[in-house]
């Protein structure tokens, strides 16, 4: 039966394999956030600066105009706000995609083995699924989920069901059957 240690040891395996991919997400997002920050404020202030004193010679009211110009610049940081919020979150899934899908090289899978329970292998063999290509990050993703699922005990529980359904039955009907013809 697979333990929480064998969890932890593929969780901690996880984060040691995606820690690059993390930190580049998160000073990205860092960057990104102080630069948003400061364009934030510059347009708030230049929205704040602007003159409208030249528009009453067109005959509009600069009252009306300059009670509405907060609400104006406002509406103009929250659109480019989503549209920032929206590119920086598919960036982050990139990261994330990119992340589950670097190969675990042959020491690493060794020696993370090494440290496993039987049963949390045989989990990890499950997760495998397609053979002709490496295991990666996000098997071992995968693994670290069906661990916390206690997949080992339905692994087991399939088996037996397997070997019921393989023992030999009698083939000829018993007399409680009812025959059918057409």
């Amino acid at each position: 039966m697979p333990t929480i240690k064998d969890r932890v040891h593929v969780h901690k395996a996880v984060l040691r394999l995606t820690a690059l991919y993390k930190v580049i997400a998160i000073s990205v997002c860092a960057v990104v956030a102080l630069v948003w920050y400061g364009l934030v404020q510059r347009t708030l202030t230049f929205g704040a600066e602007l003159d409208y004193s030249g528009l009453e010679a067109l005959g509009l009211d600069g009252a009306l105009i300059k009670q509405y110009n907060p609400f104006f610049w406002w509406t103009v940081i929250g659109i480019c706000s989503l549209l920032v919020f929206y590119l920086l979150f598919h960036f982050v899934q990139y990261t994330r995609q990119r992340a589950s899908q670097k190969v675990v090289s042959a020491d690493q899978l060794e020696s993370l083995l090494q440290q496993l329970s039987p049963s949390a292998i045989h989990v990890l063999g499950w997760c495998w699924e397609n053979r002709r290509f490496p295991i990666t990050v996000g098997v071992l993703q995968h693994t670290q989920q069906q661990l916390a699922a206690n997949r080992y005990s339905l692994i087991c529980l399939a088996k037996d069901q397997e070997q019921q359904l393989l023992k030999p039955r009698p083939s000829a009907p018993s007399k409680a059957e009812a025959l059918h013809h057409l």
